[in-house]
C-alpha cells in the first residue's frame, strides 16, 4: 500500500480547511498525499505549503463530493497514485455556511458517496477517517429521521429531510440549517458504526472523530454567528480546541497502534459533551 516513494498513500478531502490541512500536515509525515477541496485557489496554497514543507503530495483535485460521479472520480484518481492505506474525510458545511438542503448535501451526501466510492474495492489494511462533530453525540434521536438517515442517501432523500427540518424550525432558516448540521454529524456516526462489520470483513477499519469547538475560520465563524456556541465555550473544560489535536488523533487512528480501532468515534471535544450531557460539576 506504498507511493512510488515508498510512503504510504493517504486521501485527503477539505484539504485548504483548518482541520483538513492540519491533519494532511501529520499525515504527511508517513504517508504522500492526495488532496481535494472544493476551493481551488485553497487547495493550491495548501498543497504548496505541504510540498515546502516536505511533504510528498501525489496528486490534488477540485471536487464537490456531493456531485454526480465525483466521489468515484476523486477515488480513482487517489488510486491511481497507489493503493490507499488512510483516508482523512473533513469536507463539509457548518450551520453559517448554507442553508439545511446545502449542509445535508456537504455533510451527507458527500460522506456517503465517498464511502460507496471506496467499497467498490478496500484495500486490506485501509482506515477511512471522518471528521463528525460533538453535534452529533448532542443531537436528539429522532425515529423517522433516524429512518431516513439510514437508508441509501439520495437528492430526494434530501430534499425530504430539509424539508422536515425546515418545518422542525418553524420556517427559520437558521434553525434549519442548524438542525441539518446536527443531524448530519449523527448521520456520520451511524454510518460509521454501520460500516464497521462489512469493512472489517475486508480487513478495513472506519472510525470518526468528533471536534468540539476548534479554532479555525469555520469554528470562529460558528462563534460569531451562534450565540450558543460561546455559551458552549465557556463551559468547556478544556477550552478551544487546536486543529493540531483533531490531526495527533487522525495520525493515531490511521496508526497499527489503533489497529483493534473501528466502527467508533473519539471526541476531541475539550470535554465539551461530557459537560453538556451531565452537567457542570458542583
Amino acid at each position: 500500500m506504498e507511493h512510488e516513494n515508498g510512503r504510504r498513500m493517504a486521501l485527503v478531502t477539505g484539504a485548504s480547511g483548518g482541520i483538513g490541512s492540519a491533519c494532511a500536515l501529520r499525515l504527511g509525515q508517513d504517508h504522500a498525499l492526495f488532496l481535494t477541496d472544493i476551493d481551488e485557489g485553497g487547495l493550491r496554497i495548501a498543497a504548496s505549503r505541504m510540498k515546502q514543507a516536505g511533504i510528498a503530495i501525489a496528486g490534488t483535485a477540485v471536487a464537490d463530493l456531493s456531485g454526480d460521479g465525483e466521489a468515484l472520480r476523486i477515488v480513482a484518481l487517489a488510486r491511481g497514485c497507489g493503493p490507499l492505506a488512510s483516508v482523512l474525510h473533513a469536507a463539509g458545511l457548518s450551520p453559517a455556511m448554507g442553508s439545511a438542503s446545502e449542509v445535508l448535501r456537504a455533510n451527507w451526501l458527500a460522506t456517503e458517496a465517498l464511502l460507496e466510492a471506496l467499497e467498490t474495492s478496500l484495500e486490506p489494511g485501509l482506515t477511512a477517517i471522518i471528521i463528525a462533530s460533538m453535534a452529533g453525540h448532542l443531537c436528539l434521536p429522532d425515529n423517522d429521521i433516524d429512518a431516513i438517515l439510514r437508508a441509501p442517501c439520495s437528492s430526494k432523500a434530501i430534499d425530504s429531510l430539509a424539508a422536515e427540518l425546515d418545518r422542525l424550525g418553524s420556517g427559520d432558516a437558521a434553525k434549519a440549517s442548524a438542525l441539518a448540521y446536527n443531524h448530519s454529524k449523527r448521520a456520520n456516526l451511524l454510518t460509521v458504526m454501520r460500516r464497521a462489520a462489512p469493512w472489517g470483513m475486508q480487513g478495513a477499519r472506519i472510525a470518526s472523530i468528533s471536534p468540539g469547538l476548534v479554532d479555525t475560520r469555520m469554528g470562529r465563524l460558528e462563534l460569531e454567528a451562534q450565540p450558543q456556541a460561546a455559551q458552549i465555550l465557556a463551559m468547556t473544560p478544556l477550552g478551544l480546541v487546536d486543529p493540531k489535536d483533531i490531526a495527533a488523533t487522525a495520525a493515531f487512528l490511521a496508526s497499527g497502534d489503533a489497529r483493534m480501532l473501528t466502527g467508533c468515534d473519539i471526541r476531541v471535544d475539550g470535554g465539551a459533551t461530557g459537560v453538556l450531557l451531565s452537567g457542570p460539576a458542583g
